[in-house]
This record gives structure tokens, C-alpha cells and sequence, in this order.
């Protein structure tokens, strides 16, 4: 869950629509149509190393970025488009007929959902639906469905791109706060070929103005959320999918029976695919896993890298949404300099997006963020899927992580003002409570995971809540969570129930959440359903002391009810909250010989590992950058108001994270380096200055530049300015995005920390009980008097009688010298103990009843056969 992401709580975006009254109602609001940058602005950098001033640029090549395959859309046919009077007619026919019924506003507003967007119905016609309610409150009756087609040919995955569309507007039928049309002569894009373009357009009846909706519903945004969506033929990308034999294992059922819900994993890997690989791309991810399935298959020797993968039977992407954009900036990634119909040229930028994935807009929530597609294409995520559920070792299930319970402030303009209730702590809250609103955010969800996927993680659960004026206070929306538990999935006709996961810390943010927060209340209710644990959830500094002892209590409650939850404390918010702690808090001496190894051993912890997938109960997960011992932060290089005070930051990650040996390494931060930070000393100093310095003004821009005067500025950089202050934290944003990437760290890893950490996880899956609660024969105990050490330790039993586990493991502390049959478990027999997993560093020799000495982050399993 993004903690307080408090950087941008009231900023407004790209376009400030409440300042520009030709652009305050519905949609982008022709934002695609005003911007009035010229077409050969749009310029994107070679892959050099290294960059132009990054303060003269705003398309910095990615260092993690590779080639793509060249597709061309051919000749699409001339824009002989018209409107299917008789099936246009017939779908407002069934909107008025579902409208006669006696369904209350959310029923009816879920079956009206199902036909909104764009769907491909033949090989040159499609129907359309859009709902916006815009329009009535202007009192418009006229509205159009504009399709935008490319005159030749153009390459989507190679702009720059200053080409000709051609723009047609064909009529929509108005039905209500409800748009409908059959349109014939338009063609579905699909893996290798480009599809028409389109969006609404409607008049203002007072100014004359056109303006602009787009749709929420789109399957396909090359462009990303701000440009006009292509029309994607979904139903010819599921039909020709490779791993329809794992939706039938899973979605077996009849007439007579609900549908099956998808089984809980063993493990997950967490994944930010823009930095999981050097290509930063869905495909970059895909062709990965092929190579290690390859290796599998063909029992070849596992690299460091390769192990950091596997073991898993699980993979859950972070957000993979289209997502904010570039604040400030008037040409976005297409930009149209006319808004006439006819021939009109567009200027086309590939998007360079760098985001975490938490900051949604809501539109086009069902497509994949153009910047993680190589191709462009939605296949592309098709063939991730297809490739872990024909994995060799077994299927591994792909669980998406989604993002409603708010919405960044980019979306006021670009979704209808009934999706936003106010502000909130992430920018707006979402009007869950409207019908209608509630109903197509149920189907947004449904069409994103009909890519195929086993699982949904919902992103701060808690964030779904009301004011009740009733009884006059805050509610949780707990009816909604089960509808989204409810969302059928279905491919090539088979139906099933995806493995629902919530993250819900409630009563966060509350000042007491820490010590109220049960982790349970979701569970509870839905009791197939799994939520983040404590030890998962929020501010978790295993390397400060004595993190292990202060936790024991939410420890041991993981041993009661941790077989609902998500465990481990290794994922995308704990890594970046680690790196943004003071570094003069009480950090352990014992985990590393400097900052940056401390807190990579930390969060690749042995002791934490074991005890984590070879002992407790629940879903064991850890993040990938976690695994590679890589870096990793708040990555967001969109803001301009509030640029400063996220790369502000993120200061104190140049001394947990970064080095004078890394830092001079030439392909880290060479942005940094360009702009005059060629010393680390003083790069670390003028980033600790100016957070000081910025908190102290309360992000008052002006002020931290006069503030910053007493602090060593590289000349080139003189005199610092606002604009200079803004451009300098994107540039340190993407210096820190590139320098996160897990390829560039893997040369680092050491074989037997990922061997270890592999088998760790296989033992997890050769013993899937362990996932279950510890029972009245199990024991779960922290020693007591410490003796300056966390020492967990533990016995279960296995359901059948038939095994045996013993773990002990120093968390946190001074060496400890014990002898694991002799802890004082009742119970626990001194003979026929064998060792299963130990801490790299002991000898494959030790044995249960001999002194073992565990030093920090140590532990050792013993496994014993019950006769």
C-alpha cells in the first residue's frame, strides 16, 4: 500500500480545468486537441551514455530500456465510416427494456456496464457505449463518436512521430446519461495490426464548444489514459491464447453449481516490472521466465539470477494501470495540432512514464500502461500470463494488484465528476457510494483480470469508506469489498473466482492504527479471502534494533491467525520506508559492514526467511528488489508541483542505498553527474540540505531556493531557480529509477544466499501445511530474558502425525549458542532429528542435539520422521 503518498494530496494534474473554463466539465476536455506544442517538439533521445542537460530535456533515455520489434499498422482502409441505424437502434432498445425492469439503480446500472466501451463485433464493425452524464447537466443533445485513422503507415514503438490522421465524427445516439452507436467500416487492432483511434466529442449547447470524453472502458491505450484509445479486438487475443487447458482445471463447474474460486498459492514474488529487467517491459519480464523454464527443462545449472525467481508458484505485478502523467508540460504523448475534421497532423511521443504504479486515473483502468509494452500491444501481457501458466516446474499463478480506493487528482476532467467524492489523502476519493459509479468500477475490474489472471490483490482496502450522516460517522464499505470478491472471470467460457487479497490496516491512518489493527476484519467477513499481515503491512525497519523483540507480539500473532494472511516484511512499501529512515536511529551493527549492505541484508534475511516459509502459517511473499539485495524507492518522475518534495524525499536513500564506489561507477546517475554533481559527498549533502530546507518552508518553492544559497550548488546550476529546482527533481527521480533497475545488481548477488533463499522456498511447497494456523500441539515462543538477542523458536506437527518441524532463529542480537532439542519445548523429543535448512554460514554438519551458535539473521530448520 503507498503510505502517505502525501506529495500530491491537492495537486490538480496536468491541467488545471478549474482555472481554464473552456476546459471544466467532462473527459480530457480536448486537452489531446488544445495543446498547441508544435508537432517537432516531440523528440526522443537516443540511447546514449551519456545524457544531454537533463534541466534542457524531458525525455531522458532509460538505461534499462532495450530494442522492440518493429509493428506497422499497414494502409488502414479510408475513413468510409458510418453509423448501423438498425443495431444502433437495437442496443438503445436494450438499455430502454433493462430500464423497464424492476432492477434498483445498482442492479441496473451493473447490466447496463457490461456494454460500455468498445467492442469488436466483425471484421469492419464495432458498438460503442459511454456513459456521460456531462452532458445532461449541460443540457447537449449532441454528441459524436470521432475516429482517428493514420494516414500510411506509422511505427507505434519507435516515435518520435509527426504524422497524418484522418478525423471523421459519426453521431451517437443519446439515451439518457447513456451514448450508443453500431459503427461499420472500422477495424479492431490485434498483436500485428493497429486498430482506429476514437473518442467521444460533444457541444456545449451555450458555448459551441466541443468537448471531449474518453473511455473508461478502453482495452488499448498506446498513448496512454490522455489520448484517444484504440479499438481492440480482445475476444481474437483470448481465443488465440496458449493456456486455455489451465482455465478449464480451474473453472470446472455447471449450470447448477457457482463457479470455482481459484486456489491460494504457496508463495508470491512481488514484481515492479518496469525495473525488474534492463528492457523494463512486460516482455522483458516474459522472456525471463522463458529462459528460466528453459533451464529447467533442460536441467541446466541456475544462475545467482535465475534463482532470485524461482521457487515460486505465484507472481503478483505491481499496478500495471495506465497511470498520471507528466504535470506542466502542454504537448503530452499525442498531440493534435488542429481540432478540425479531415486530414489533421499529430505529433506522437512514446510515453516515458516513470511510476510505481499507484497513482491511477481510473480511465482505461481495463488496459495496460502503454510504458510497460514494448509492442504496444495487450497480447503482450497475454503471453506473460501464457508463459507462467505452462511453466514447467507447474502453472504459476499471476495475482494483479489494483487500485480503487482512490484517484489521483490527474483524473478531475478525465473521468465524469460522479466517480470523485472529494479530496483524500491520495489526491480524490472515489463516490463509491453512486450506483452507477459502484457498478463500473465492478466491471473495470472484471475485464483487466479477464487477461487471464488467478489472482487480485486490492490496494488499501481501508480506503473504501463513508460518512454515514445517519448515524454521524466514518463507515468502511465493506458490501463493496464483497463485490469485488463476486466478479466472475471467465475465458474461452470457462467461469471462475479469482483468490482475493486485501490490504487493509484499518484504522490506518488513525495516530493509534499501529496497536488497533487487527489485519482481520476483511477476513472475517469473507473468510476465503486473504489480508496483507502485520508484519507485511507499512513501516517495517528490520534494521534498526530491536525491530525483531518490538514486533514479537504481532509475531506471535501471525502463529494464531496468520494462515489468511500475506506474510513476510520484505515489499514494495517497506523497502522504500527502510530507506527513507534516519540513518541515526539505532541500526544494527551486526547486518552489514556499511548502510547499503545493512539494509539489503535486512529485508534478504535468513533467519526472517526461514521462519517465514519453513515455520509459520500464511502466504509467504517477498519483493524482487528484496531478493537481488537492490535498491529501491518512491519512483515517480510526473510532478511538477510537488516534484521537489517527493525527490526531497527520497534524500536519505543516497546514504542508505548508494556509495562513493557506486556512485562513480559511470552509468549511475548520470544525470546527476551532468547537471555538476560529479562528487557524491556533495550530492549527498544538497539533497539532505534541501529536504531540510523544504520541510522547513512547507514546500514553499520560492523560499527553498533562497534557503538553498547556503549550500554547495554546482556552478552550471547558478543561479537556482524554481524551474531549475523542479527539473533537477525529475532528472534525480530518473537517476534513481535506472539505478533501482534488478539488472544492474545481479553481477552483486551471492550463489549461496539465493540458493539458500530457493530452497527455502521449496521446502514451503514440499510441506504445504505449514501454511495452516499452529494448533494445540504446536509451539510458538520468543526466549525469554532475551540476553540481548530475538530468539524465535518453534515445533508443529503435521496434520497427518507423520512429520515434524523444529526452528530456531536468531532474529536480531549477539551470538547465541543453544541446543535446539533442549529448549524447553513440551513435548519435544532430543532423538531422530535430521537438518533440513541452515543459515548459509553453518555447517551442513549440525545436528539437533549439539550446540548450534546462531548469529545474527541465523537460523536452522530440523524435519523428523513420527512413526
Amino acid at each position: 500500500m503507498p503510505i502517505e503518498r502525501t506529495s500530491h494530496q491537492v495537486q490538480w494534474g496536468r491541467r488545471t480545468f478549474a482555472e481554464n473554463k473552456s476546459e471544466t466539465t467532462t473527459g480530457q476536455a480536448a486537452a489531446s486537441n488544445s495543446r498547441t506544442a508544435e508537432p517537432d517538439s516531440f523528440t526522443v533521445q537516443a540511447n546514449i551514455s551519456k545524457p544531454d542537460n537533463p534541466l534542457n530535456s524531458s525525455s531522458i533515455p532509460n538505461s534499462a530500456s532495450g530494442s522492440v520489434l518493429a509493428l506497422r499498422s499497414g494502409a488502414i482502409d479510408g475513413p468510409n465510416y458510418s453509423v448501423n441505424r438498425s443495431r444502433t437502434n437495437r442496443l438503445v432498445q436494450w438499455a430502454t427494456e433493462a430500464r423497464a425492469t424492476e432492477l434498483d439503480d445498482f442492479a441496473l446500472a451493473k447490466v447496463l456496464a457490461t456494454k460500455l466501451g468498445a467492442k469488436v463485433t466483425g471484421s469492419h464493425s464495432a458498438e460503442f457505449g459511454f456513459w456521460v452524464p456531462a452532458m445532461d447537466r449541460l443540457g447537449s443533445q449532441e454528441a459524436y463518436l470521432e475516429i482517428l485513422t493514420p494516414v500510411g503507415e506509422i511505427d507505434i514503438q519507435q516515435p518520435p512521430i509527426n504524422a497524418q490522421w484522418h478525423v471523421k465524427r459519426v453521431p451517437l445516439s443519446k439515451d439518457g446519461e447513456y451514448l450508443w452507436a453500431a459503427v461499420d467500416g472500422v477495424r479492431g487492432g490485434s498483436k500485428n495490426q493497429l486498430g482506429h483511434f476514437y473518442q467521444v466529442r460533444y457541444r456545449d449547447p451555450k458555448s459551441g464548444e466541443l468537448k471531449t470524453h474518453h473511455d473508461h472502458f478502453a482495452a488499448s491505450l498506446p498513448f496512454g489514459a490522455f489520448a484517444p484509445a484504440e479499438l481492440y479486438d480482445t475476444a481474437k487475443m483470448q481465443a488465440s491464447r496458449r493456456d486455455l487447458e489451465h482455465f478449464k482445471t480451474i473453472g470446472e463447474s455447471d449450470a447448477n453449481t457457482a463457479p470455482r474460486r481459484q486456489d491460494a498459492p504457496t508463495n508470491i514474488l512481488q514484481v515492479h516490472t518496469k525495473t525488474a529487467t534492463e528492457r523494463g517491459s512486460i516482455a522483458g519480464l516474459t522472456a525471463r521466465f522463458k529462459e528460466l523454464a528453459r533451464k529447467i527443462e533442460c536441467g541446466e545449472k541456475l544462475t545467482p539470477a535465475d534463482e532470485i525467481l524461482a521457487g515460486y508458484d505465484s507472481v503478483q505485478l505491481l499496478p500495471i494501470e495506465p497511470t498520471i502523467e507528466h504535470e506542466g508540460e502542454t504537448a503530452g504523448f499525442f498531440n493534435r495540432e488542429s481540432d478540425r475534421e479531415g486530414l489533421v497532423q499529430v505529433g506522437m511521443k512514446r510515453p516515458d512514464i516513470t511510476n510505481w504504479g499507484y497513482d491511477n486515473v481510473m480511465a482505461g483502468t481495463p488496459a495496460v500502461a502503454p510504458t510497460l509494452l514494448e509492442t504496444k500491444r495487450p497480447d503482450e501481457f497475454v503471453e506473460f500470463i501464457e508463459t507462467l501458466h505452462n511453466f514447467p516446474t507447474g502453472p504459476i499463478k499471476v495475482v494483479l494488484d489494483v487500485v480503487y480506493g482512490h484517484i489521483d487528482n490527474q483524473a478531475v476532467g478525465l473521468v465524469e465528476d460522479r466517480f470523485i467524492a472529494g479530496q483524500g489523502m491520495y489526491g480524490k476519493t472515489v463516490n463509491y457510494r453512486d450506483p452507477t459509479v459502484r457498478a463500473q468500477m465492478l466491471e473495470m475490474q472484471r475485464r483487466k483480470s479477464n487477461f487471464g489472471v488467478d489472482g487480485v490483490r486490492v490496494d488499501g482496502a481501508q480506503d473504501f469508506k463513508y460518512w454515514d450522516e445517519k448515524a454521524q460517522s466514518l463507515k468502511y464499505d465493506d458490501d463493496y469489498l464483497k463485490e469485488m470478491s463476486a466478479v466472475v472471470q471467465e475465458v474461452d467460457g470457462n467461469k471462475y473466482l479469482p483468490w482475493m487479497i486485501f490490504e487493509d490496516g484499518r484504522p490506518w491512518p488513525d495516530a493509534d492504527w499501529e496497536q488497533k489493527s487487527t489485519y482481520r476484519e476483511v477476513t472475517e467477513q469473507q473468510p476465503h479471502a486473504f489480508q496483507w499481515g502485520p508484519l507485511t503491512f507499512a513501516h517495517n525497519t528490520p534494521m534498526v534494533v530491536p525491530f525483531w523483540l518490538n514486533k514479537g507480539w504481532r509475531a506471535k500473532e501471525v502463529a494464531q491467525f496468520g494462515e489468511r494472511w500475506i506474510t513476510g516484511a520484505a515489499n514494495h512499501d517497506t523497502l522504500r520506508r527502510g530507506a527513507q529512515i534516519k540513518t541515526e536511529e539505532s541500526v544494527d551493527p551486526r547486518l552489514g559492514s556499511n548502510l547499503k549492505d545493512t539494509i539489503a541484508h535486512a529485508y534478504d534475511h535468513e533467519a526472517a526467511t526461514l521462519w517465514t516459509h519453513a515455520f509459520m502459517p500464511g502466504v509467504p511473499m517477498e519483493f524482487l528488489q528484496a531478493n537481488a539485495r537492490a535498491p529501491w524507492a518512491f519512483v515517480r518522475n510526473t510532478d511538477d508541483r510537488y516534484g521537489v518534495k517527493v525527490a526531497s524525499e527520497e534524500s536519505r536513500f543516497l546514504e542508505w542505498r548508494v556509495d562513493e564506489e557506486s556512485f562513480v561507477q559511470p552509468q549511475n546517475f548520470p544525470r546527476m553527474k551532468t547537471l555538476g554533481f560529479n562528487d557524491y559527498v556533495q550530492l549527498k549533502e544538497f539533497w539532505r540540505g534541501l529536504e531540510q530546507v523544504n520541510t522547513a518552508t512547507g514546500d514553499n518553492l520560492e523560499r527553498t531556493v533562497r534557503g538553498m544559497a547556503a549550500f554547495d550548488t554546482p556552478e552550471q546550476l547558478m543561479p537556482l531557480t524554481v524551474d531549475t529546482l523542479k527539473k533537477l527533481a525529475r532528472a534525480y527521480m530518473d537517476d534513481l529509477h535506472d539505478y533501482v533497475n534488478v539488472d544492474a545488481h545481479t553481477e552483486n548477488l551471492d550463489s549461496k544466499n539465493t540458493r539458500f533463499a530457493k530452497t527455502a522456498r521449496e521446502f514451503r511447497k514440499a510441506h504445504p501445511w505449514l501454511a495452516n494456523n499452529l494448533t494445540g500441539k504446536d509451539v510458538f515462543q520468543i526466549r525469554e530474558p532475551s540476553d540481548g538477542a530475538a530468539v524465535f523458536y518453534g515445533l508443529r506437527t503435521s496434520p497427518d502425525q507423520k512429520e515434524q518441524v523444529l526452528f530456531v532463529g536468531n532474529m536480531q542480537g549477539v551470538d547465541v549458542t543453544l541446543t535446539p532439542s533442549e529448549l524447553g519445548i513440551q513435548g519435544l523429543e532430543k532423538e531422530g532429528w535430521r537438518l533440513a535448512l541452515g543459515s548459509p554460514a553453518l555447517s551442513p554438519e549440525a545436528e539437533a542435539d549439539q550446540p548450534v551458535t546462531l548469529q545474527n539473521a541465523e537460523a536452522v530448520v530440523f524435519v523428523r520422521d513420527l512413526a
